[in-house]
Parts: C-alpha cells; sequence; structure tokens
C-alpha cells in the first residue's frame, strides 16, 4: 500500500506540475507578440522506497532519463500571427453640399493583434440596392474623388498624408479619412453612402505599404515558422473588413415662379373687361421658394430681360419701382444704379440683387423672397 500511496503522490505532482506547465503557457500566449519563442522545461520530482530521488528535466523528443539539473532540453516553439482588427465609423453621416471639395467621413482602425501590422485601404460608393447606413438608403448620388488618407502620426491629416496605415502596432489605432467631393449637381436630401475595405497587411518596412498578408490555413503548423491566422474582428475570416459610412447633402431647394397679373388697360382701367391691350398695365411677381431648403441660398442675382414694356416708375413709396419681400422683411428700390440699392433696369433687362457694392441677396433655409413690380404695355 505504502507503493501505491508514493506512486499516486507523484503522479498528484507530476499532474500539478503539468497543469501548472500549461496554464502559464496558455496565459502567456495569449497576448504574446507574434515572433516571440516560448521556451519551457518540465523538471519532475519523486521518491523512490521513501527515498527523494534526484529530479529529472524533460527534454522534447525522445525525452531526457539522466537526473540532475542541466540535463534536461528546453521545449520551443514560436508564437504564430493572429491578424486581428476592428474598424468602426466615427459619427453618422456628415452634411456636405453641392460642389464642397474635400468633405470627409471618418473611422477608427485597431490592431487587436498581436503584431504590427500595414493596413492596404479602399473606398467606393454605395448605391440605393446596398443597405442602409446609419438608417438612411443611398439615393445613387455619387460623390467623386474618393481618397483615404490616414493619421498615421496622430497629429491631424492632410491630403499629403500616407493612404495606408504604417507599421500599426499591438493594441494601436489610427484614423482614417475618406475623402470626396460632392458634385454641383446633387440636390438637398440626397444621400450618398460609401464602403471603405480595409485589408492586413505585411510590416516590418516603415513608410512601404507591404504585400497583403495571407493565410496559412490549411498549412501544418511548424514551431519554427511564425505563421498567420487571419481572425479580423474576432472570428475566423479573409483578413478584409468592410464597414459603411456617408454624405447626407444639404442645399437649398429653390423653386421659381413668375406670375403676370392684369391691373388695368387705358379704356376699362381696373374693371372686369380690363385686356392686356397697348397701356395697360401688368404686375410682375417674381418669386424664389427656398421653404424645403435645408442651407439658405446665398448671393441671389436675378435678371429679366423685359420686352416690348415699360416699367411703372415711382409705383413703391413714391420713388422706388421694386418690391422685396425677403422672408417677411420688407423693402423697396428704385430701377436706377444708386448702390446700396440691389435693384436696377438697364438695356431693357431688371437686375434684383444687383452683386455690386453688395454681394447679391441671401434667402434663408425656410423663406421665400418676392419681388413685385408693375409696367405698361408698349
Amino acid at each position: 500500500m505504502q507503493g501505491i500511496y508514493r506512486n499516486a503522490g507523484l503522479v498528484l505532482r507530476l499532474g500539478m506540475t503539468v497543469a501548472a506547465l500549461l496554464f502559464a503557457q496558455q496565459s502567456l500566449a495569449a497576448g504574446t507578440t507574434a515572433g516571440t519563442d516560448i521556451d519551457n522545461l518540465a523538471t519532475v520530482a519523486y521518491d523512490v522506497g521513501g527515498n527523494t530521488q534526484t529530479p529529472i528535466e524533460s527534454a522534447p523528443g525522445a525525452g531526457n532519463s539522466v537526473p540532475g539539473v542541466g540535463q534536461g532540453t528546453l521545449t520551443t516553439f514560436v508564437v504564430d500571427n493572429r491578424v486581428d482588427f476592428t474598424l468602426t465609423p466615427v459619427g453618422t453621416h456628415k452634411i456636405v453640399n453641392p460642389g464642397e471639395t474635400d468633405a470627409f467621413v471618418e473611422f477608427t482602425l485597431t490592431n487587436t493583434g498581436n503584431s504590427a501590422q500595414d493596413f492596404r485601404m479602399v473606398a467606393t460608393n454605395l448605391a440605393s440596392t446596398d443597405p442602409a447606413v446609419f438608417g438612411l438608403l443611398d439615393t445613387d448620388a455619387d460623390m467623386l474623388n474618393l481618397r483615404v488618407r490616414v493619421d498615421n502620426d496622430a497629429n491631424g491629416v492632410t491630403l499629403a498624408d500616407l493612404d495606408y496605415a504604417d507599421e500599426l502596432g499591438e493594441d494601436a489605432s489610427v484614423t482614417l479619412y475618406v475623402f470626396v467631393d460632392a458634385d454641383v449637381t446633387v440636390v438637398n436630401g440626397d444621400i450618398a453612402n460609401v464602403d471603405l475595405e480595409v485589408t492586413a497587411a505585411d510590416a516590418g518596412v516603415a513608410s512601404t505599404l507591404g504585400s497583403d498578408t495571407t493565410d496559412d490555413a490549411g498549412n501544418a503548423d511548424d514551431p519554427t515558422v511564425v505563421q498567420n491566422v487571419l481572425a479580423e474582428g474576432g472570428a475566423l475570416g479573409d483578413g478584409t473588413l468592410n464597414v459603411q459610412h456617408g454624405f447626407q447633402v444639404e442645399s437649398a431647394a429653390l423653386v421659381i415662379s413668375k406670375v403676370a397679373t392684369l391691373i388695368s388697360d387705358p379704356f376699362n382701367n381696373t374693371g372686369a373687361d380690363r385686356k392686356a391691350i397697348p397701356g395697360a398695365v401688368v404686375e410682375y411677381v417674381i418669386t424664389i421658394d427656398n421653404s424645403a431648403g435645408t442651407s439658405a441660398a446665398t448671393n441671389v442675382v436675378v435678371t429679366d430681360a423685359l420686352n416690348d414694356v415699360t416699367i411703372v416708375s415711382d409705383f413703391y413709396g413714391g420713388t422706388d419701382e421694386f418690391e422685396l419681400d425677403n422672408g417677411g422683411t420688407v423693402t423697396t428700390c428704385t430701377e436706377q444704379n444708386d448702390p446700396p440699392d440691389l435693384c436696377e433696369f438697364a438695356a431693357g433687362a431688371i437686375t434684383i440683387g444687383v452683386a455690386a457694392p453688395a454681394a447679391g441677396i441671401d434667402i434663408a433655409a425656410g423663406d421665400i423672397l418676392t419681388a413685385t413690380f408693375r409696367v405698361t404695355i408698349d
């Protein structure tokens, strides 16, 4: 029975030693840098006939049976490369105006693997057939001139920066930017969603984008060589993540109308039988409606070539020919070029919002501008 107890004690101590060794290896390898050699040596202590024996150290392969310190050989393997990263959009849709250049959206890239990596990037437009981004469907209003830039040095981005993440270390994050130009033809409410594709690439040479990192799936484990496991986002994958962002167009949404109302004629005055004959008075109302717009229309200038009519002089306020109502603010102006007056009639055409010295008229989002004047038929 004593022999049985001794053997049980030997097995128990040996089991505890191996378990502790395995636990230490697992804990260390979870975040250990790829390429690190993990060296281990097991030591077995035991008794024979109640007498303590010289411990025996382990050795790989056929093992070791020679007692004593230094007689064993380290068991060694190299830590493989877990290629793992996350990509998240920053904020929601970016507001952009028609014709705006170098607008951008941002993403955060974090290297959650155990080795430095480069990352290659490609940005593309999405379409109305693609899933919604932040709840908004694309309206097929593509952005122009898509460019990716990376703030590798964390000091702010410029268009001169690299278009890839360079030597991104373990647990490090970097901000990515997708720059675009908005076509002048996009309209208020358009949604332009974009896709950013990020692919892991080999690091090792600063300021040089490495080749795409290849997966060693299917290759037998080699304890002497660093092998790659593509596990982006915490699951086995292909080394690529696609994440979406978008742009929302805000603009003036102008509706222009011009209405002519016959006021009187020389014979019937304002009576029901009045007709648009020579000498008759007609009132024009030009309306610029921005009530559906989400941005102001600025520097608005209205031109109107008038044929076979003559401006009715001094109709408003005794000296003015035009009445302007801009969002409820009413002003009048003359047909002469007399700054800061915004109206002029010259060479058979009227101009409302004369560019000099003022820079046209601003019509706020939600507002309506009306310009009213009267003419007589020649």
